[in-house]
């Protein structure tokens, strides 16, 4: 676990306690206004809005204001140092990626937000699974994805931005509690699957459109925290076996007529042809549940080498970090980071907190 600075753990302590706050309760609702500033600079100011009450106070859509910053040039720096500018972004897009509501009207278009924030930050080409556009079932997960074409000092690379579902996703709740006897967490895995084949579809649809050594940007809550973290191990182990396909493939331990041997053999074959670099790769996860494994545990031997692209935000007094039992020998992959030592600040203290003053 590292430590990080005081203005970072003030930007993602403020993130947890508004999201522990308000478990549960009907998703954000995010009216951004974009004000590009240059190339490669934009500033989006976010409205939240929850209807439900916190302690009998009902807050309005002014309580919960925040000023938060997206760059491209996040994304031409090493995804081995933690980026505290980009771990606030990473904390809005897994904020917005909730269901829009949890009504028949609302499950078409749960994605809503998700799809606003990333239009108003540059992001073209948006698209979201069908998982996203049902009511939420046990094993399904809601995925978006877009991309932009951005240059930062005079070089041109593409950013795919990945949204999952981490809020509102009602019957999904069981599919975080399936485990296995061996190998990863099963409904964690399962979720990584759809993730990684919409992913794969996407890359193959968007092709010609996509510059070498792209950037991947994946962010998520909770259940889609846990997704995230074994997505972007698969693509790490993806990109350091992509020069052999099939056994990157073999790796999965599950057998050729399985998704994910399927998905790691297509992934492997992007991966190779758009010469993938795990230093481009970005994955943020906010109270991420364990539900990785060590190498070759059960079978199961696609565990990169190099998962320190990885950072997950943890807060020592949530429990949802504590699933499943590490004495049952699940483990998150990346690095831990540890948000503060004891909750501090109130529903109603956030509100007259601006994101804003903690940037860097």
């Amino acid at each position: 676990m590292v430590a990080i600075s005081k203005t970072a753990k003030a930007v993602l302590s403020v993130f947890v306690a508004i999201t522990l706050t308000f478990w549960g309760f009907s998703t954000t609702s995010i009216q951004a206004l974009a004000d590009t500033l240059s190339a490669d600079t934009v500033t989006v100011q976010g409205t939240s809005s929850e209807g439900d009450s916190i302690d009998g106070v009902t807050p309005t859509s002014n309580e919960l204001n925040a000023v938060f910053h997206y760059r491209d040039s996040y994304f031409f720096q090493d995804s081995h140092t933690y980026n505290p500018s980009l771990a606030t972004m990473s904390g809005n897009l897994a904020r917005a990626a909730y269901d829009i509501g949890d009504t028949e009207a609302d499950f078409p278009i749960g994605y809503q937000n998700l799809e606003t924030l990333l239009e108003d930050c540059g992001f073209t080409n948006f698209e979201a699974n069908e998982g996203y556009k049902i009511k939420p079932e046990s094993d399904s997960i809601g995925v978006g994805i877009a991309m932009k074409n951005a240059t930062v000092n005079g070089e041109r690379r593409t950013i795919i931005a990945i949204g999952v579902r981490g809020g509102n996703y009602g019957a999904e709740w069981s599919g975080n509690t399936k485990l296995s006897d061996s190998g990863e967490a099963q409904g964690f895995a399962t979720a990584r699957d759809q993730v990684i084949a919409f992913l794969n579809q996407y890359l193959s649809a968007h092709e010609s459109e996509i510059t070498e050594q792209p950037r991947i940007w994946i962010a998520g809550f909770s259940r889609a925290s846990a997704t995230s973290n074994l997505t972007m191990n698969f693509i790490n182990y993806a990109i350091e076996n992509c020069n052999n396909p099939v056994a990157a493939a073999q790796a999965t331990g599950i057998g050729t007529a399985s998704a994910a041997y399927s998905n790691m053999y297509t992934l492997a074959e992007h991966m190779a042809r758009l010469k993938a670099n795990q230093s481009n790769m970005y994955c943020y996860g906010f109270e991420v549940p364990a539900g990785g494994v060590k190498k070759g545990e059960g079978g199961f031997n696609a565990v990169a080498d190099d998962n320190g692209n990885i950072w997950n935000a943890i807060h020592s007094e949530d429990v949802v970090p504590m699933v499943a039992p590490s004495s049952w020998d699940f483990v998150r992959y990346g690095t831990d980071v540890n948000l503060v030592e004891e909750t501090t600040i109130s529903g109603t203290e956030y509100s007259s907190v601006s994101l804003d003053a903690f940037y860097e």
